[in-house]
């Protein structure tokens, strides 16, 4: 997956998390989130939907950098508040074995091998509390 793809990818889950989480709010009734709040999240939202499409790769690659890390540990935290984190770590351990059994298949190419251990360690370091391995 590129890294464009990726970026919009993390995008694309926060801004459904963020909705999550409004309706959570909205449910729960908890304070200190009124109308104007929402509202202002709603336009957010809104413009966002209405953007993604038109963002052009080059722009994207300009923003992407300083604003990813901020993204996957809003991501994070997101996750934590609406308790997906236990989900979360399972798909990423499933994932880190698929990764593994492709591995082990004869056949691959060195830079499809590269390409399968980037992917292996960069979810290893962005999920830390991961379990150990076997």
């Amino acid at each position: 997956m590129s890294e464009e793809n990726s970026f919009t990818k993390d995008l694309d889950k926060l801004i459904e998390l963020f909705k999550r989480f409004k309706e959570k709010t909205m449910s729960e009734s908890i304070p200190g989130f009124d109308k104007q709040f929402f509202q202002s999240f709603d336009l957010i939202v809104q413009n966002y939907d209405m953007i993604k499409g038109h963002i052009s790769e080059s722009y994207l690659n300009q923003i992407s950098g300083p604003l990813k890390q901020m993204i996957k540990d809003m991501i994070n935290k997101l996750q934590d508040e609406l308790g997906e984190e236990i989900n979360t770590k399972t798909e990423v351990s499933n994932t880190i074995k698929e990764i593994d059994e492709l591995l082990n298949k004869p056949g691959l190419s060195n830079k499809e091998i590269d390409e399968l251990l980037d992917k292996r360690t960069s979810l290893k370091t962005e999920n830390p509390k991961l379990p150990p391995e076997n």
